[in-house]
């Protein structure tokens, strides 16, 4: 379910208006209640800072068919081990939410949403999952239901988002799992809350390509968007604050097709001391913790490119911010309304910056040049002609050990959705040198197997 609504929401995007704020936006700092029940030791909460949701410090896990759960060593290759769950567990009516080093947390919708666990072995020839010893933790009551991507879990506490659908809201819970209580963190409520979560792939050859992300946090703070506000909750004391209000996408393609419009995608980018995100495409904002500020406005950022020689004729998008090592880098693109480019990209840049002076812009040559050229092998008239693949333009990807993943894009001409993404090459920004990833077509064959 994590993966339908966030490549949804990045669909409706591609179809959507954001709305416009006022200046540089619309930064709250309104502090929620907490709970009454002891506050989760931020000394036990070692279950977060990992490789994914689904990993520990050994392995990845993954749902297979019926009740199997595959293993996977930490770079995405199956070790040929896996384990049956309980008959509890009925086909399609589970997920897999959370992995520890000692537990393995997964959600069951029988009647009612059940958070289930289970222990974990080590042993001197890897690691075992021991299916009889799976427990139910709770059940939310009838009428009520929790999203698997809206859950978050520490050594001592469940923290889970809560949608009631008798009163049409949704609310923050948290389960201690000493004393196996529920509570509630704060008395506001929500239309939805969704938890901002770092996507991520590892670059795999066989056909599976395992997919894991992780929440996006600062320090012990958990982020996440609530209607229109971007929020933060505090893991260590319960404490909710309310960050920036304004992101609600207005997406009249999705409401006429009968689909609630999700909240844009922020790109929030956790840094060495503070988080960036980009509420409209447009402008970067920095939370520091204790405050949210404008750090580069859209004129700024249209001047810069200017200055630099880049096109600015069309709608000037920052479609992903990354962070690494001091730096931010800005994946920037020139929209058109001409029917003629594919896309609508008429132009496409990697910009970098030091984190502490944002507006501070450079180009990456090396990854421009590569842009330029990969997109000039983009033939439309090719795209229904009978032909096993034609390419795309390529797109700026995320971080993957310390090197920026770039994107090409193939068509399938014998599917009826003949769009798929793969990885063609990655760049890496300490060196300035771009190491290709895949050769030639034959090689996409190999490598990502699903294309048939």
């Amino acid at each position: 379910m994590r993966y339908f609504r966030k490549y949804l929401g990045l669909a409706l995007l591609a179809f959507s208006v954001l709305t416009g704020l006022a200046g540089c936006g619309t930064p709250t700092n309104v502090a929620g209640n907490t709970a009454n029940s002891s506050a989760v030791s931020s000394a036990a909460m070692s279950g977060y800072q990992k490789e994914g949701s689904y990993a520990n410090d050994r392995y990845r896990y993954k749902m297979g068919d019926g009740r199997d759960l595959l293993q996977y060593t930490l770079d995405g290759k199956k070790t040929g081990y896996k384990a049956t769950l309980g008959k509890e567990v009925i086909e399609e009516e589970w997920e897999l939410v959370w992995v520890t080093d000692e537990w393995i947390y997964y959600l069951l919708d029988v009647n009612s949403t059940q958070l289930w666990r289970l222990p974990v072995k080590r042993t001197s020839e890897g690691e075992k999952i021991l299916p009889e010893e799976s427990r139910k933790l709770f059940s939310v009551k009838e009428g009520g239901e929790i999203w698997d991507d809206d859950i978050f879990i520490t050594d001592d506490a469940v923290f889970y988002a809560l949608m009631d659908y008798k009163k049409d809201e949704c609310i923050w819970c948290r389960y201690d799992i000493a004393d196996g209580k529920s509570v509630t963190l704060n008395h506001a409520r929500y239309e939805e809350i969704e938890i901002c979560w770092l996507m991520s792939r590892t670059p795999l050859v066989d056909e599976d390509n395992y997919r894991d992300s992780k929440p996006i946090m600062l320090g012990n703070k958990l982020f996440f968007q609530a209607d229109d506000k971007l929020c933060a909750l505090d893991v260590s004391d319960s404490r909710i604050e309310e960050i920036y209000s304004g992101l609600r996408v207005e997406a009249e393609e999705a409401e006429e097709a009968g689909w609630t419009p999700f909240l844009a995608e922020t790109d929030l980018v956790r840094g060495e001391d503070c988080v960036f995100f980009t509420p409209d495409k447009k402008r970067l904002f920095r939370y520091d913790g204790k405050k949210t500020e404008c750090i580069l406005k859209h004129d700024v950022l249209h001047d810069k490119m200017f200055e630099l020689g880049l096109p600015t004729g069309g709608s000037i998008s920052i479609d992903r911010v990354l962070f690494y090592e001091g730096s931010l880098y800005l994946y920037t693109v020139l929209y058109t309304d001409s029917e003629s480019i594919q896309y609508g990209m008429k132009y496409q840049t990697l910009l970098s910056a030091p984190a502490k002076e944002p507006a501070n812009l450079q180009e990456e040559e090396k990854v421009q040049r590569y842009l330029d050229d990969w997109y000039l092998e983009y033939d439309p008239d090719n795209l229904y002609s009978g032909k096993f693949l034609s390419q795309g333009p390529l797109e700026v990807g995320e971080l993957w050990n310390g090197k920026i993943i770039l994107y090409g894009r193939i068509y399938v001409t014998t599917q009826s959705v003949p769009g798929m993404q793969f990885i063609e090459a990655l760049y890496n920004p300490r060196t300035k040198t771009i190491e290709k990833y895949v050769r030639d077509k034959k090689e996409i064959r190999r490598r990502y197997k699903n294309l048939k």
